[in-house]
Order: C-alpha cells, then structure tokens, then sequence
C-alpha cells in the first residue's frame, strides 16, 4: 500500500493498494479479472514514482538566441484549425531543423473539432483559439531574434467593439459553439476552472469562425453573422477573404439578432499584442500547456487551479489525475533560461520490461514532480508542460528520435513547434543538439 497526496490548495490524501505482483502483464490482466467485491486494474510496477529508479531517455534540445539565427513558430498541423498531422510530417513541410509536439487539442468529435488547440493558439500574431482561464502558456518570438517567455496567466478575451460605443464579448474563436475543450472559459463558476481532457457544454456564447478555421460552425437555434472587412454585419455566413463568421447561442445569439437589426457597424482585432513590445505581431506565436513546472527558478505546484483538480471528491476523476500525473508517462516540456536559452525536451515513457527487468527498460517516463526536478536540474529558470503521454515527439532534421508511445506509432497532434533555417541562414549558426 503507498500513501499519495494530491497538490493545490484541497490536497486530498489517498492510497494505492497493490494485489500483487506479476511476470508480465498478461498474467495481471488474468488476476484482475477475478477481483472478490472490489474493482481492479493492472499497471507496470516502474510506472510509479517510488518503485523503480528508471531508466529515462530524455531528448533535448538547447537553443542559444545569441547564435541561432534561424527561425522558431508553432505551426498547425494541416495548416488549419481543424485537422490533425504528425510531428514528423508538420517538420517534413517546413523543413523543419528540429520539431516537437506542442499543445493539447481535441483528438475526436465529441471534444470539440478534431485537432481544435484545448486552448490558446497564436500563429504569426493572430489568435487561432481562444485561451483557457487559469491557465500558463508559451509565447514565442519569432523576430528580430528568436525568444520564448512562459505567460502564467491568459491574455484577455477579444471584444468586437459596435459603432454605437457598445462592445461584445467574444467567448470563442474557431471551436464549435457551446463546446469547450478542457472548459476554464467565462461563463457559470462550474465551467470557469480548467478540467484537463473534459469538454464544459455552455448554453450562452459568441464564437468568431476565421479563415483559419478549416470547418462549418454548427448548434442548434444559433444566429449566424458574417463581419465584413469594412465593418459592415450581414446576416448569415458569407465567403468573403478576411471576414469572420460570427456565431451564437443562448444570450450570444441575442446580442447578435439586435445587432444586426440595429445596423451599427463593428470592428474586431483578432491580432496579438506583445505585453513587452518587442516584437512586431506577425513574429508572434503562442501554444498551450499546463500545469506551470517552474517560475522565476522555483517549482511551483498551481495542478488543482490549471485543469487537476478532484471535483467532490470524485473517485474516478481521482483515479484520472493519479494516472496522467503521478504515475510515469512520456512528457514534453518547454524551458526559458535566465539567460534566454530554451529548452525543449521530450521523454519517452511506457516502454516496460516484463518481469521487471531493469536492464531490458528503455524509457519509463515521467511523473509530473518529476519533470518538475528535470526542468530545474537543466537550470531553466520557467518551464511548462506541453502535450504528452501518446503525442510527444522529437524530430531531427526529418528524423524522428524519440519513441511515441501510442499504439498506431507517431500519433497525429493538433501543433507542433518547429526550428526552421531559412535560406538566408549559415549553417555555421546552427547550435543545435539532442542528446
């Protein structure tokens, strides 16, 4: 029997009690399958924290502003919203120096539009997907010299301001309305918190559908407007290049029926702004993540606010949380030095020996403290988590060097971030190194 304790500011104490141990999982499966009252499941014995001492192939890869004169940008995976691609092929494209896998995204229809970022999405400094409340993210800086900087917190909501004076809020940008994956979006206090891989149903919202989008919006009973580059709102859904399709339901839907009566004109930046000024908007690029590993060199422990809490006490959900964080699994995650160096790592994980054998392991990954330790043993002075568990991945000059854990192979994601040479660039520059 172990003792675990949850993090955040309700820490909830709990146990895990082990049946016994086996020579392979096949044998586990057999045994859990004949439980006398009670539920069981089977697990590899590495898989936890404090039974085994790894062993850990980490892939890393260290950029050096000072000297990297290429480019760093996140790219989608099919060039669209919608839609998924590997990291392999998302480099393949770009030919890409180096790539890894970024944010989290909807792997299937009943988590929103497939491939949809499960949160914020800037690419050449237009917002793609809205952000997630209570959520970190990483910015990117793409111009004059490549940067990174982890935000703890998430950039305002866009607003489309009326003619009038009045202004409306925008609650989504290209996701279907009324479905929000990993929820923390405005609204009722149970969809404001972020609840990692749930998707919140909202009654009232206002979604803007861009070019970007690569799908048809569709709900029930919504009202549908087409904001036109000169400002004007029209009804119903227009295919003009740089319009964007506004789109509600419950109150968003109101608000747009008198709007579009009223006949006021509007305008609606969708573009994103560097706090710091040091960028123009088209070089900026921000992708998802959570939780926050480390800030301002510290570890900090923000799971229960960013997506892993354990909502009353619910068993499953805390079953949930024990297998995507304090168990072991492949992770990526992204660190900022205080010497502006990023680091971008990848773990691979779930790869068991069978009966135990430590010297037959490749990788059994990582838990969440655990990636905690490795980001500050770099020196990183911020670090995030990104997507992990069947999508991480890490591409060498079109070489994948890691190995994904999810069944098909390479898993297909929503973003990738990629280290891309120009034509311009001498490979005399070049830093770079996986190790």
């Amino acid at each position: 029997m172990e003792t675990y304790r949850t993090t955040g500011r309700r820490p909830i104490t709990y146990v895990e009690v082990i049946g016994g141990s086996y020579p392979n999982e096949a044998s586990a499966k057999l045994a859990a399958q004949r439980p006398n009252g009670c539920a069981l499941g089977t697990r590899a014995v590495a898989a936890a924290p404090y039974q085994s001492t790894g062993p850990w192939r980490l892939s890393i890869v260290e950029i050096d502003p000072a000297i990297y004169r290429g480019r760093l940008f996140s790219a989608s995976g099919t060039g669209r919203v919608a839609g998924r691609t590997t990291t392999s092929e998302i480099a393949r494209r770009s030919d890409a120096l180096a790539a890894i896998n970024g944010g989290f995204f909807a792997m299937s229809a009943d988590e929103g539009v497939v491939g949809e970022p499960a949160g914020i999405s800037v690419v050449a400094g237009q917002v793609q997907s809205e952000a997630t409340l209570g959520r970190p993210y990483l910015m990117i800086r793409d111009r004059p010299r490549v940067s990174a900087e982890i935000v703890p917190f998430p950039l305002p909501w866009p607003r489309v301001k009326w003619s009038d004076g009045r202004t409306s809020q925008i609650t989504g940008v290209n996701r279907q309305p009324g479905q929000v994956r990993d929820c923390g979006t405005i609204g009722p206090p149970q969809n404001r918190l972020p609840a990692q891989d749930e998707t919140c149903t909202v009654a009232d919202d206002l979604v803007a559908i861009t070019d970007a989008a690569g799908f048809e919006p569709a709900a029930a009973g919504a009202s549908t407007a087409t904001l036109r580059p000169d400002g004007h709102l029209v009804e119903g859904k227009a295919a003009l290049p740089g319009s964007v399709i506004l789109v509600g339901i419950g109150r968003g839907a109101a608000d747009l029926r008198e709007r579009l009566a009223s006949g006021v004109k509007a305008r609606l930046n969708l573009g994103f702004q560097d706090p710091s000024g040091r960028s123009e908007p088209g070089a900026l690029y921000a992708v998802n993540g959570a939780p926050l590993l480390l800030w301002h060199g510290k570890m900090v422990r923000n799971d229960e606010a960013e997506g892993w809490a354990v909502r009353q006490r619910s068993s499953s959900r805390l079953k949930y949380v024990h297998q995507w964080s304090t168990l072991r699994n492949p992770r990526t995650a992204v660190g900022v030095g205080a010497d502006g160096h990023i680091w971008l790592v990848v773990v691979d994980g779930r790869e068991f020996a069978e009966a135990n054998s430590v010297s037959a392991r490749a990788s059994v990954g990582l838990s969440i403290e655990e990636l905690r330790h490795v980001m500050h043993y770099l020196g990183v002075r911020d670090a995030i988590n990104l997507d992990g568990g069947g999508s991480s991945a890490m591409v060498i000059r079109g070489n994948l060097v890691t190995h994904p854990s999810d069944s098909t192979g390479e898993r297909a994601v929503g973003d990738a971030i990629l280290l891309v040479l120009d034509a311009k660039t001498s490979r005399e520059g070049e830093t770079i190194d996986s190790n």
